[in-house]
């Protein structure tokens, strides 16, 4: 017994020394809540490649969140004062929401049985996700199919669940995609809360009746996992680019749709406006913003509960109008 308990203490100690090894010790993150005249100003800021803009300063008065690191910090701090910028500190010190998290993360990554279902009040890594929503397929041959619809740029399969209980194709089809910033965690819990609803409560069927769902619940598998392993704050893809210090891109600022202009290469607009898509929507699900983009493990059903009660009202209004 004392042989596997020392087993699992190397285990858990590997494990640790793998994740996240970019620190953002010292790093606070900064609430500014702009004026009107002030907006261009902080667009501008948003250019410093040192700054982290969590947030779009788009009205006045909306609130606007950026990460700044120890070696900017004053001048940062200098410079909102002589612009006279409303602002507080929100976070503190980073990584110390970081470590909360990196525990329970560590506890999380010692292996699971295969017949092990995803647990919605963690938050999974990106081959447990692939394996829930296989065992759905196994489990409800008839109304789910599991598709890979390519390969990322690192080898690993990109996977989109099919829900349907018939109506060979002549349905409307909602696609929910999640987690094209790899840092937002909570987007792939929501999408798969989504998926657990549509396939295993049997309350709600009925959502399946008349609509085709069509979910993919992590659209950036490299970034997604690179944020467990190396760097929690990592957004874009992993890909290379023509600049060696600068790999990845933002996947959500990359559609050829009013790219690097206002609307931005987003995703949404692409689809409404190339795409021809009657009704595409990006939702954010709420935080105060004081754990970063790591709202407690026990807070995600909590978040992921009301969002399914949004899709479920979108979902009626698909099946009655289309």
């Amino acid at each position: 017994m004392r042989s596997s308990g020392l087993s699992l203490l190397l285990l858990a100690a590997l494990l640790a020394s793998g994740l996240a090894a970019v620190s953002y010790r010292g790093h606070k993150v900064y609430r500014l809540v702009p004026t009107e005249e002030q907006l261009q100003t902080l667009s501008q800021l948003r250019e410093h490649p040192a700054l982290d803009f969590w947030s779009r300063a788009h009205r006045a008065g909306h609130p606007v969140e950026v990460r700044v690191p120890p070696d900017v910090h004053d001048h940062f701090r200098a410079f909102l004062d002589r612009q006279g910028v409303l602002h507080n500190v929100l976070i503190d010190d980073l990584e110390q929401i970081f470590e909360k998290e990196r525990n329970l993360t560590l506890v999380r990554s010692i292996p699971k049985s295969p017949e092990d279902r995803i647990s919605f009040t963690e938050y999974q890594r990106y081959d447990d996700i692939r394996q829930y929503l296989s065992q759905l397929a196994s489990s409800y041959p008839s109304t789910v199919t599991v598709q890979t619809i390519g390969q990322t740029y690192e080898g690993r399969p990109l996977d989109i669940i099919q829900i349907s209980s018939g109506g060979g194709g002549s349905r409307p089809v909602i696609l929910i995609d999640a987690g094209i910033h790899a840092r937002e965690w909570i987007a792939p819990a929501a999408a798969l809360y989504v998926i657990n609803q549509l396939v295993e409560n049997a309350a709600e069927s009925a959502l399946t009746d008349s609509v085709d769902w069509h979910i993919i619940p992590v659209l950036n598998p490299d970034g997604y996992e690179y944020t467990f392993t190396e760097d929690r704050m990592w957004r874009k893809t992993r890909s290379t680019t023509t600049s060696p210090n600068c790999p990845g891109v933002d996947g959500n600022r990359n559609f050829d749709f009013h790219w690097n202009d206002a609307a931005a290469g987003g995703s949404d607009d692409w689809t409404k406006g190339v795409a021809g898509v009657a009704l595409s929507y990006t939702i954010e699900l709420p935080d105060d913003g004081s754990s970063g983009f790591d709202p407690p493990a026990s807070d995600i059903l909590k978040l992921v509960t009301p969002f399914f009660e949004a899709v479920r009202v979108y979902g009626e209004y698909i099946a009655d109008n289309y």
